[in-house]
């Protein structure tokens, strides 16, 4: 049980941080207004209507409408049930769900309140195209980096202690 807190607290100050941001981002700067921070790296305000880095955008409604809105639903439930599930497993495995539960959560908040996520960081060369992305985007990575690591060790171990049926 002290697991589950562990995660519900590190979900609740995520989201907020998350969404804190987001809303100073709004505040200072205009929509498409990108300030250089590094020759690589911007910071400013992007309105993604889409998912994924954008896509999506001219889909039809009836494709679209699930995509933005019952699929992180549906993946933000599946997600507090590994956690729920697991939560007497090793606490990386839990983080990486909790990560993964708190970026979906952070996006799809946005979408409720504004009608779309707040993209306010870039990484390319001046004069790119390159996608925006946001704090919760860095959760659902990292969590999903943990979450494949976790996988991939998990398998190694398996490979090296084969089952023996007699």
């Amino acid at each position: 049980m002290k697991q589950i807190w562990k995660c519900s607290l590190i979900i609740a100050f995520l989201v907020m941080g998350d969404q804190l941001l987001k809303g100073t981002v709004q505040s200072f700067y205009q929509v498409n207004n990108y300030e250089e921070v590094t020759s690589y790296l911007w910071v400013g305000h992007t309105q993604n209507y889409g998912f994924l880095f954008g896509t999506g955008v001219n889909w039809p409604s009836f494709v679209r409408w699930p995509l933005l809105y019952i699929l992180p639903v549906l993946l933000q439930f599946y997600f507090l049930k590994l956690i729920i599930i697991y939560r007497f497993a090793n606490f990386r495995r839990l983080l990486a769900y909790t990560l993964i539960t708190t970026g979906l959560f952070g996006n799809f908040l946005d979408r409720i309140i504004y009608g779309h996520v707040v993209d306010f960081i870039s990484i390319g060369p001046r004069g790119s195209l390159s996608p925006s992305f946001n704090t919760s985007d860095i959760f659902i990575v990292i969590g999903a980096i943990i979450y494949l690591y976790l996988r991939v060790m998990d398998d190694l171990k398996d490979e090296a202690n084969p089952l023996t049926i007699k």
